[in-house]
């Protein structure tokens, strides 16, 4: 009850948008697969385009690597979203996961090339000052992301090409998910482990 009390009501709007924005990113691929099914993807690309300006214009004056990453992929969902509906190529919905993989693997990799890891930055907001051991560790998680994100994105890329929208549907909807997940428990158990391992040398 508290929180309803204390939060400001000028910022519901954008709290709603925030909402509203994760739902479509996470349900993506659903909302693309149902709408080509049923025909009614031109009605989808409108109110996915104008949630996706709507999110860029609100983020523009965030400062951050996954702020500007962020940025970059809602700017090219926009252009898809756009060159779809002026050249009725409503496939080229398809090609969103590609963008968004290609851009977190340009982030990642010039975080990485600029000494300054995306995984690093992140671990220091936590502890201002990290082991050498915490500082490769987190260079080479963000090594591995990187070339996660290429391998990802190539995937992707095949199933676009391929036009095939159940497997489309199926590996971005589900399965990338579902590896992503699988990445982040491993990580997180190895961490808890080498954590322990470091700290009762």
């Amino acid at each position: 009850m508290k929180f309803f009390i204390e939060f400001p009501i000028h910022n519901m709007p954008r709290l709603l948008l925030g909402i509203v924005f994760t739902i479509i990113s996470i349900a993506y691929p659903v909302l693309i697969y149902t709408g080509l099914k049923y025909q009614v993807l031109n009605y989808l690309i409108v109110f996915i385009a104008f949630v996706f300006f709507i999110r860029f214009i609100c983020t523009r004056k965030v400062n951050g690597i996954m702020a500007t990453a962020g940025r970059y992929s809602l700017a090219g969902a926009c252009l898809l979203c756009v060159f779809s509906l002026v050249f009725k190529k409503l496939e080229l919905m398809l090609f969103y996961p590609v963008i968004v993989n290609a851009v977190l693997f340009i982030v990642f990799t010039a975080s990485i090339l600029a000494k300054r890891p995306v995984i690093t930055v992140f671990a220091m907001l936590k502890e201002k000052e990290l082991s050498p051991f915490a500082l490769s560790y987190t260079r080479r998680l963000t090594i591995f992301w990187a070339v996660f994100f290429v391998i990802n994105g190539l995937i992707a890329l095949y199933t676009a090409i391929i036009n095939d929208l159940k497997v489309w549907t199926l590996y971005n909807g589900f399965i990338s998910y579902v590896l992503i997940g699988i990445i982040f428990t491993a990580e997180f158990i190895l961490r808890v482990f080498l954590k322990k391992k470091y700290d009762n040398k």
